[in-house]
């Protein structure tokens, strides 16, 4: 089987989290690395490609956990692992969001904590699974508490 090394951001602005709608589901920005990159560029990069936040805004507080999933092209499967990173945005809040429409990118959105309950239901199982992952972290309640 055929694996992929992808890396993204779980963007934060006070208690708003950043969601991007994809092919159906809520989701997180990620995507490949290209060949030299660092997981922490690739992160950074593949943010501003899918959202339009400028990388300069985006600061790195912590790695967390990688998530892995199973996709199939033509007959063929691929196990793609992500490597995610907490990120703080530091800009305007109001900058203008820009959907990577060519990836399917219909929508981004700033989403407050609390109205997690009502779009984690139509996100990925995995991305699920990193949100019930940070509310363990003690950071958790440094920043969102």
């Amino acid at each position: 089987m055929e694996r992929i090394r992808t890396a993204g951001g779980l963007v934060f602005y006070k208690k708003s989290f950043l969601l991007i709608f994809k092919r159906g589901k809520w989701d997180l920005p990620k995507g490949k690395y290209k060949y030299g990159d660092t997981d922490q560029k690739t992160a950074k990069i593949e943010v501003f490609e899918e959202t339009g936040l400028p990388i300069n805004q985006l600061k790195i507080i912590k790695r967390l956990i990688p998530t892995y999933y199973i996709k199939s092209f033509s007959k063929k499967k691929i196990q793609k692992r992500t490597t995610w990173f907490l990120m703080n945005f530091t800009g305007d809040p109001e900058i203008q969001l820009i959907p990577a429409k060519k990836e399917g990118i219909t929508e981004c959105r700033w989403v407050h904590k609390k109205d997690l309950k009502n779009i984690l239901p139509k996100a990925h199982l995995r991305i699920v699974y990193l949100f019930d992952y940070l509310k363990q972290l003690p950071l958790y309640k440094d920043y969102f508490k």
